[in-house]
């Protein structure tokens, strides 16, 4: 399955729905370094209404701490990607933390993980 990433336009995001993406990943690639680029979170409900549902919207760039990914559905993301940056600051040894970390958001959210 082919998905699109970087989109912070609604309008790429209806384009790429219409060309069969089967999602659409909202993220600015840590571009904030430029003055004329969104930050994921505002692109995020502009995408999610666009694409009204047809295909999963994730969310990538943006996350830096463990509230952000419990706040990224609010606006209306199916899911959020964490990398790196998340990895490197939370100071876990290795990637096997992660099942634990999402199982205890997932007991002590009212947002449910797909």
């Amino acid at each position: 399955a082919l998905t699109a990433e970087r989109v912070l336009n609604p309008d790429d995001a209806a384009t790429a729905v219409t060309a069969g993406v089967a999602g659409i990943i909202v993220s600015n690639h840590g571009a904030r370094n430029l003055d004329t680029v969104p930050a994921t979170i505002d692109a995020l409900p502009l995408v999610v209404e666009k694409v009204a549902g047809r295909v999963p919207v994730l969310v990538d760039g943006g996350i830096r701490r463990g509230t952000d990914i419990v706040k990224a559905p609010a606006p209306g993301a199916s899911a959020v990607q964490i990398g790196a940056r998340i990895y490197g600051d939370w100071g876990w040894p290795e990637p096997r933390a992660w099942p634990g970390w999402f199982r205890f958001c997932a007991r002590n959210s009212r947002w449910r993980w797909r």
